[in-house]
């Protein structure tokens, strides 16, 4: 099972996207949880797509089995602190 780092960060929503710039999908929500369920669905999606265009699909999507790890930012992490 590969495992993909996500970072997520906050402005004025949390913003999420993979540490990998080898494939581009970015996902916002306006909580912690709602970023998390939106950026593993994208990815789903949009690698999907590629699947369907023939695009070259990083190794580590080749299966449905990979993982996401969250990495918060400083300003997504102190959003939660302030929120608890």
């Amino acid at each position: 099972m590969s495992k993909i780092r996500i970072i997520v960060d906050y402005t004025d929503n949390y913003a999420a996207c993979p540490a990998d710039d080898r494939i581009a999908c970015v996902s916002t929500g306006r909580t912690l949880d709602e970023v998390k369920k939106n950026i593993e669905e994208g990815l789903r999606f949009h690698i999907e797509g590629m699947r369907e265009d023939g695009e070259a699909i990083p190794a580590e999507f080749l299966d449905s089995s990979w993982e996401l790890e969250w990495e918060l930012t400083a300003r997504a992490a102190a959003k939660m602190i302030a929120i608890s």
